[in-house]
């Protein structure tokens, strides 16, 4: 099987890669450039806040699987999902605890329900919070878009 991760080279993404690679998988990265010299693994050079401008390199890649590692808002889930659409190819992101009400609730000091599934109620709330620099971060938004 074809991975496409896009980032890929980060704490959790770059142990997806390994582990793909390790298990037979055909792993290819998409990101600014950036892998371990070491590791067998193609990269796409390109911006994940900008998939949409790399269509073509990424159709060309013939992914089975995209584990999206770096969508952090609603408008990277609709250039996730503008790329891939009607292709086929199985999509993942990773997305954060904090976007389903479970979570919320459990903050707030109240009972919620347990364990939380890709099922569960999404945040009530939305609110862009600046994460590592970015002004525009909501994993709610962007857990909403792609449901």
């Amino acid at each position: 099987m074809k991975v496409l991760i896009i980032g890929g080279t980060g704490f959790i993404s770059g142990q997806i890669a390994e582990k793909a690679a390790d298990a037979g998988h055909e792993v290819v990265l998409f990101n600014r450039g950036l892998r371990n010299p070491a590791a067998p693994f193609d990269v796409i050079n390109g911006d994940a806040k900008n998939l949409a401008a790399f269509k073509a390199d990424l159709l060309a890649a013939k992914p089975d699987v995209v584990v999206h590692c770096v969508a952090y808002n609603d408008k990277q889930a609709k250039d996730l999902v503008s790329v891939f659409e009607g292709t086929g190819t199985h999509v993942i992101a990773l997305s954060s605890a904090d976007c389903y009400e479970a979570f919320q609730q459990l903050n707030r000091g109240a009972e919620a329900d347990q364990p939380v599934r890709e099922t569960s109620e999404t945040s009530r709330t939305t609110h862009y919070r600046k994460y590592l620099g970015m002004t525009d971060y909501d994993n709610t938004l962007m857990t909403k878009e792609l449901m």
